[in-house]
């Protein structure tokens, strides 16, 4: 028996197959994947969210010490030594 008589033979009953098999095989699949959206979620079984994380920042030194400012005047600096 050559590849082609192989192949050719009941050829129809051969797709069908291919194709059954493919169904089954979605079908399976596509019930053991997890479902993204079920429905509302049930009390206790969400995981709450992480506490934000604050970072500081450092104050400058020098930056705002020194600056005064009077109403009608621009703001004048003194330097800190």
């Amino acid at each position: 028996m050559n590849l082609k008589t192989l192949l050719l033979h009941n050829w129809r009953s051969k797709i069908a197959s291919l194709f059954l098999a493919f169904a089954i095989w979605y079908l399976i699949d596509s019930n053991l994947r997890p479902q993204k959206d079920s429905g509302p979620p049930v009390p206790g079984t969400v995981e709450p969210l992480p506490a934000p994380e604050t970072i500081p920042e450092p104050p400058v030194p020098g930056l705002l010490e020194g600056v005064s400012v009077v109403p009608g005047r621009t703001a004048t600096r003194r330097l800190a030594i």
